[in-house]
């Protein structure tokens, strides 16, 4: 089946911003600088990366990895939007969140088409560890704002069991389902 250009385009993008991560990270390194200790900031290169090839592979996986990281990138971006909003003083944060907020939304949107869907194979595995990730990482990050940070612990865990849930769907329909109990 032939490449659509919007898949081979986002691809592209994510390997591009995946490399450039890791490049950020080891320049970082280098000089004696710290590199950021959050370890999902961490990940982020590695996340694109392999959502960058796996969807070149035309992977299940590499379609709910790029789903994800956009849905993080989704929610930066509205982050920033408020940041905004309750400082009033730097308008790269509008600007940066606005850009941010659209190429998530053009990405999770394109990505959800039953047309794209359809060229991906079911990938029940990676949708239980995309699940634990979000489950882990609703109990550890950490924001200032404490209602932001509530807000997202609650998002993280609820997407997690959202997605577990799709897991155990997707494998009860290969007849996989004893492995779910």
């Amino acid at each position: 089946m032939k490449s659509k250009p919007g898949i081979t385009i986002i691809a592209l993008y994510f390997l591009f911003n995946g490399a450039f991560a890791a490049y950020q990270l080891v320049v970082a390194t280098l000089h004696g600088g710290v590199a950021q200790s959050n370890l999902f900031y961490n990940m982020i290169p590695i996340v694109f990366l392999a959502s960058g090839v796996g969807l070149f592979l035309k992977k299940g996986w590499g379609r709910n990895l790029t789903v994800l990281a956009s849905g993080w990138y989704l929610l930066l971006g509205v982050l920033k939007v408020v940041a905004y909003w309750a400082q009033g003083n730097d308008i790269s944060l509008l600007i940066k969140g606005g850009v941010d907020v659209f190429l998530a939304l053009s990405i999770i949107g394109y990505m959800s088409r039953k047309a794209i869907k359809d060229r991906f194979e079911k990938s029940p595995i990676s949708l239980m560890c995309i699940g634990t990730f979000l489950l882990l990482s609703g109990v550890t990050h950490m924001f200032a704002i404490q209602i932001i940070d509530t807000i997202l612990r609650m998002m993280a865990f609820l997407a997690g069991a959202v997605v577990m849930l799709k897991a155990k769907q997707q494998l009860r329909a290969q007849g996989d389902s004893t492995t779910l109990g």
